[in-house]
């Protein structure tokens, strides 16, 4: 445990579920608290947690590696003792092990399940089904017609890599599947569910000031102290909302069926979001006034079904927009069980002054679905640990006064 010796630790979850670390610290410090090789060892493992019920046991939100450090040396008369240089570690999750194993010798995945093909690639990386947990519909991957003749659609070739195969099966045929590793109570797992998955119950709920969050909480029950000690935590400090528009609104998929050689098309046109004489009051919410075209081609899209699903997972993904929200905040944490928030989690914000709003129909609060923690910092100030973060959803509910 070397958390003393630790100044500061930076992390950033991205919407492909892929965490990194940045970790900060004096070779003094690290080299006192035991840590051996500090300035050169390469891959060293490292964990991050944060307390569950009063620090009685763990719940781990990294577990990766980390590269040898960068010194930096600081200017002044002892500019040059190592002993004061800070270290500067930069560390990867687990999908770095996807991206260092190699694939010497696999099964073709024509014919599986996605549930069965990514447990296998998971394997192969040598983890075990307590380390992951996939939810997925029973869509099985397309087989070759020429299977016959020996030709598979999904045989990894020697030397691929499990991230390599991990990425075609979701970017084909599971693009709006949620992935990567995620903190639970019983370990920290690899996540691979399909959309309608998470809950859409929020976790909890943000407000724009502390009195007004002071006053939520007591109204749940909590006492003074209790709702004291927490009320920072339930308060944004920055909020910032925008509209991501739909990426196309025409959507293209081209496989093949060798045997009779025959193209194999799949088509969705969204006509009126091309229009661009359609009046502004008129126009749907995804209107881009142009034909903005996708054309996805895939030589592993052998049949009709397979098709499907691909123009299925792209459609949703890529031509509907997204009302977009990034607040910052202190690193959110589950009252229920101190589990922290991440990725698909769901928080309710508050709008400014919601308890004024009384107009029918308006908007007084909002729940959105965390896509990305683009900035999660723990900075260690005397004996104080200050933790803050940058979030980044989208709308899922709104709630609106009633009338």
């Amino acid at each position: 445990d070397v958390t003393c010796a630790v100044q500061k630790v930076s992390m950033q979850v991205e919407e492909t579920g892929q965490v990194d670390c940045k970790i900060e610290s004096r070779k003094k410090l690290l080299t006192d608290a035991g840590v051996q090789h500090v300035t050169y060892q390469s891959d060293r493992p490292i964990r991050i947690a944060t307390g569950v019920s009063n620090n009685t046991s763990w719940c781990d939100i990294f577990r990766g590696t980390l590269n040898p450090p960068q010194i930096r040396y600081e200017p002044g008369d002892a500019s040059m003792n190592s002993d004061l240089a800070t270290l500067e570690f930069d560390g990867r999750d687990r999908n770095l092990d996807f991206q260092l194993t190699t694939l010497l010798d696999s099964l073709p995945y024509d014919g599986f399940t996605l549930t069965n093909a990514i447990a296998d690639l998971l394997a192969i990386s040598g983890y075990t089904a307590s380390d992951y947990f996939i939810d997925a519909d029973s869509f099985y991957l397309p087989y070759s017609p020429l299977v016959s003749t020996g030709k598979w659609n999904l045989a990894p070739e020697r030397g691929d890599t499990v991230a390599k195969w991990l990425e075609q099966i979701w970017s084909t045929y599971a693009q709006t599947y949620y992935k990567g590793w995620y903190p639970t109570l019983t370990g920290y797992k690899y996540y691979f569910v399909r959309p309608t998955y998470p809950t859409a119950t929020p976790a909890l709920s943000i407000y724009a000031s502390s009195a007004e969050a002071r006053t939520a909480l007591l109204a749940l029950g909590l006492t003074e102290a209790q709702a004291s000690s927490i009320v920072s935590s339930r308060t944004y400090r920055e909020l910032d909302r925008y509209y991501e528009p739909a990426e196309c609104n025409h959507v293209q998929v081209l496989g093949a069926d060798p045997r009779i050689d025959k193209l194999i098309w799949r088509n969705y046109n969204d006509t009126a979001s091309q229009n661009p004489a359609t009046a502004p009051a008129s126009r749907p919410r995804n209107w881009r006034g142009r034909v903005v075209t996708v054309l996805h081609m895939n030589e592993t899209i052998t049949n009709e079904s397979a098709a499907d699903q691909a123009l299925a997972v792209l459609q949703s993904r890529l031509t509907t927009g997204r009302d977009i929200v990034e607040w910052t905040s202190d690193f959110l944490i589950r009252s229920s069980d101190d589990r922290p928030l991440w990725i698909t989690d769901v928080v309710r914000v508050y709008e400014p002054n919601w308890q004024l709003i009384t107009t029918p129909g308006a908007v007084y609060a909002t729940d959105y679905r965390i896509l990305s923690i683009p900035k999660i910092e723990f900075i260690w100030e005397g004996l104080e640990n200050v933790r803050s973060a940058r979030y980044r959803g989208y709308k899922i509910n709104q709630l609106v006064v009633g009338g």
